[in-house]
């Protein structure tokens, strides 16, 4: 089961959006249990309520705070300290600013198998081009719909590896700007994994 959480009311949630209405459709075409909490339903108190049944893939699609906490649709964290959800040892894949920061000293409680994310603000181009974007999605959908589909973590770290250079090379080849390459290779080489 895949539980996917996206949040949408400025610029860059608009395009993380975007990557997360992607991976719905895929796990739709793959036939994969998903459930979402989209916009006003991307809350702390939906999560709650969700986060009881276990999820294989939870995936992040929000902003972080200086702290690394993930932001609900109100723009107030997910959750705190004293509330930290129990993810019943499924993976947690967050496409949010300096996520990795704050769920890395979380993990214990957390109780996850598996923590994707970045320790860094991520760089995104103001003006970027179609084809940037679309391998943007292509590449951030990869993680989550591998891990749901149970793939070895190294191997989908190798396969998202491998995609984040081909996207490089294609925007590249397609005249990108240098700032739609920037974050490209960010996003493939800043990504961190934590698995116990």
């Amino acid at each position: 089961m895949l539980l996917i959480v996206a949040t949408r009311y400025d610029e860059v949630t608009r395009r993380t959006f975007a990557v997360a209405e992607n991976l719905r459709q895929e796990s739709c075409e793959r036939k994969v249990p998903t459930t979402i909490l989209f916009e006003s339903r991307a809350t702390r108190d939906a999560l709650e309520a969700e986060i009881r049944r276990p999820f294989q893939v939870v995936a992040f699609f929000s902003h972080g705070d200086d702290q690394g906490r993930m932001l609900a649709q109100d723009r107030e964290p997910f959750w705190k300290d004293e509330n930290t959800p129990d993810f019943h040892g499924g993976a947690i894949v967050a496409h949010a600013c300096r996520a990795m920061l704050y769920l890395e000293t979380q993990r214990g409680k957390l109780r996850a198998k598996l923590l994707v994310g970045y320790r860094v603000d991520l760089k995104l181009p103001p003006e970027g081009s179609d084809l940037f974007w679309d391998r943007y999605r292509r590449l951030h959908v990869l993680f989550p719909l591998r891990l749901v589909e149970a793939t070895d973590v190294d191997d989908v770290r190798r396969e998202f590896y491998s995609l984040g250079t081909e996207c490089i090379a294609e925007v590249h080849r397609h005249g990108g700007s240098l700032i739609e390459l920037i974050a490209l290779q960010q996003s493939r080489d800043d990504l961190v994994i934590w698995a116990p």
